[in-house]
């Protein structure tokens, strides 16, 4: 039996077979469409694809936020903040920035 995507979200979610690919037999899996076939190969979603998913324009408050999105230290977040042109602002005197901005910047530098 050929094994797909591990996670189950309910019908018409998870493997985009409509079911869990674990589940179908040889001949039902030889009998789906090439979109499905790809929607089956897809890695599964974890933290951080479904965070990407379902929050894309999410409010980073603090530098402990920001560095956890970015993948850097609190002081890499405060060092680009003062010496770059990075997409975090300090109204009120907290540090703030946007998921998507940071993934953007990042992809961009």
């Amino acid at each position: 039996m050929t094994r797909g995507v591990g996670l189950n979200f309910g019908p018409g979610l998870g493997t985009g077979a409509g079911g869990n690919a674990q589940d179908m037999s040889e001949l039902e899996f030889s009998n789906m469409s090439s979109f499905d076939m790809k929607a089956t190969s897809m890695p599964p979603l974890d933290r951080w694809r479904l965070d990407e998913v379902l929050e894309p324009d999410r409010h980073l408050w603090g530098l402990p936020e920001i560095a956890c999105v970015a993948g850097v230290s609190v002081d890499t977040v405060r060092r680009w903040h003062r010496d770059t042109d990075a997409p975090i602002s300090k109204p009120g005197g907290r540090y703030y920035s946007t998921r998507r901005a940071i993934k953007n910047w990042l992809k961009s530098s």
